[in-house]
């Protein structure tokens, strides 16, 4: 018995695995497109300190897969001011802190949180060093009532030449 093909279903049945392929590209560039980074919540005020813009949402990529991004009301990676009403343990620091590339329940400040049963502020942001670290903590006063500080350091923060010139 022999199988005929017409011509319409020939170049259909070569090109549809063609089009398949071409679809899924399509779709896969366009999910890409919609996940973000968040360069866009980094600002400069007018006193040179680096940080986040305050509400700020974004997609973030992260090893365990995208997530939400999020800054509150006065621009640090962490719940509303409303949630820190009795005090906070400031956590001041650099990427470390801010938890670079986690998710906000996998960084070091809500791990700190559980482990102490105390709210924790995470005054985090990667890029900085001692002397924008301590703008911030000193921004932070403004508005939350401190029950302590944790300031993490690391050995590039304190002999860089670039972050020992923020403190003179």
């Amino acid at each position: 018995m022999k199988i005929r093909i017409s011509s319409p279903s020939a170049i259909l049945l070569f090109l549809s695995p063609a089009l398949i392929f071409v679809a899924a590209e399509l779709g896969l560039r366009w999910r890409q497109e919609l996940i973000l980074r968040k360069p866009q919540c980094a600002i400069q005020d007018k006193m040179e300190i680096f940080r986040l813009a305050p509400r700020c949402v974004a997609w973030e990529d992260s090893p365990n897969g995208p997530y939400l991004f999020r800054t509150n009301e006065d621009g640090f990676r962490d719940r509303s001011r409303s949630f820190f009403k009795n005090g906070a343990l400031f956590l001041i620091g650099d990427s470390h802190v801010e938890g670079f590339r986690l998710r906000e329940e996998e960084g070091l400040s809500r791990r700190l949180e559980e482990s102490l049963g105390i709210p924790v502020l995470n005054l985090g942001l990667q890029g900085t060093g001692p002397g924008q670290e301590l703008l911030r903590a000193e921004r932070a006063l403004k508005s939350y009532r401190p029950l302590g500080a944790i300031w993490l350091l690391n050995p590039t923060d304190v002999r860089s030449e670039e972050h020992t010139s923020e403190l003179q």
